[in-house]
């Protein structure tokens, strides 16, 4: 705003000494008088704009400036005044500061020129208030972006701790893993063979002066051996999670990723025994999922998405929806086309609907 208050300053000032230079009732002395006063005003513009905080004392001196020029009889340096005056009283109350300002220069000029000076300061007025306003729009839009990118550092930060804290996490359930499977070969499988081992040597030992004995400790150290291979397997099989836990948290990791990669609200609904659903669906219902949260992403515009997954005594039904802006006629390219393969690659079917939002409904067998 500062750049066009002084602008038109320094035009109107100009257009002092094109008057003074186009009427021909004034002498060469006069037109000097006020081509020198123009300059002393362009100075004093000049001066306003790059002086800073020292702006509005001279911007008061300006306006003492022309009030003494005006009762000097130069009463045309009164065309200074309005923007100068504007600039003086930007706050909540400028109209009323502004209209009481330009009531006092009523009372100094010439009263043939009131109405002329009224009409032309009510046009610097709406001019600079359009650029307050526009400034003041400005200063808004940097002040909320400034706030936006405070926010999306602050978000991403919080993603890097959530990520670092999930990292770390991973680490030491894996230690915990390792540690527990370390200390049950010890404890369990240790102890049978280094008996079998002590077996198998007294065995060997005794083969050619008892047979007997020899065999006895040989099937001893069988045994033994055997006992140890049950224990490998039950803590194999205690490591290893069941199918339905797999598929169950993939599903749920999926969507928290999502959740917090696009902030998009996404919740998952599960009723019925899931443990009845084979690995091979999980797959199916994973990859559609994938497609499905892709494409809600790119064109829903949706703010949540909601999956619901019903067990029930034949079937599956399973449920992906968002609230978005849905579509009048649904396209199949090769995203929903993909989703309807994996269906009938398992014997479902799947169908879509685009009412209130895009949903998807997926029924399988069992």
């Amino acid at each position: 705003m500062e750049r066009e208050r002084t602008l038109v300053g320094v035009i109107i000032s100009a257009f002092i000494v094109f008057i003074a230079i186009s009427d021909k009732t004034l002498v060469n002395e006069y037109i000097i008088r006020y081509i020198l006063v123009c300059v002393i005003l362009i100075v004093i513009q000049l001066a306003s704009y790059f002086s800073g905080k020292y702006r509005r004392i001279i911007d008061l001196f300006q306006i003492v400036f022309s009030i003494i020029l005006i009762t000097k009889g130069m009463e045309i340096v009164v065309i200074v005044v309005p923007s100068v005056i504007y600039s003086l009283l930007i706050n909540k109350y400028r109209k009323i500061s502004y209209v009481s300002s330009m009531a006092g220069f009523l009372l100094i000029i010439n009263p043939e020129n009131i109405a002329l000076f009224l009409l032309y300061s009510s046009i610097i007025y709406l001019y600079m208030d359009s650029l307050y306003k526009r400034e003041v729009s400005e200063k808004d839009l940097k002040n909320n972006y400034k706030i936006e990118r405070e926010e999306n550092h602050k978000l991403i930060e919080k993603l890097a701790y959530m990520d670092n804290y999930r990292n770390h996490t991973n680490i030491m359930a894996q230690i915990n893993e390792r540690n527990y499977i370390a200390q049950s070969l010890h404890d369990k499988l240790g102890h049978s063979v280094t008996s079998s081992i002590m077996q198998l040597q007294v065995s060997k030992a005794m083969i050619d002066k008892d047979k007997n004995l020899s065999m006895e400790y040989l099937n001893s150290a069988i045994e033994n051996l055997s006992e140890g291979m049950d224990d490998i397997r039950l803590i194999l099989r205690s490591l290893k999670p069941q199918e339905e836990i797999i598929g169950i948290e993939s599903i749920k990791t999926l969507l928290s990723e999502f959740q917090n990669n696009s902030r998009i609200c996404a919740e998952l609904k599960v009723t019925g025994d899931i443990a009845t659903i084979d690995s091979s669906y999980w797959i199916v219902i994973e990859d559609n999922l994938k497609e499905a949260l892709t494409n809600a992403y790119k064109y829903s515009n949706a703010t949540k998405i909601e999956m619901y997954i019903e067990v029930y005594n034949k079937f599956i039904r399973i449920e992906i929806r968002d609230n978005g802006k849905g579509s009048e006629k649904i396209a199949k390219g090769l995203g929903l086309r993909g989703m309807e393969e994996r269906a009938r690659s398992i014997e479902g079917a799947i169908s879509f609907l685009s009412n209130n939002g895009f949903s998807i409904s997926m029924i399988i067998g069992l």
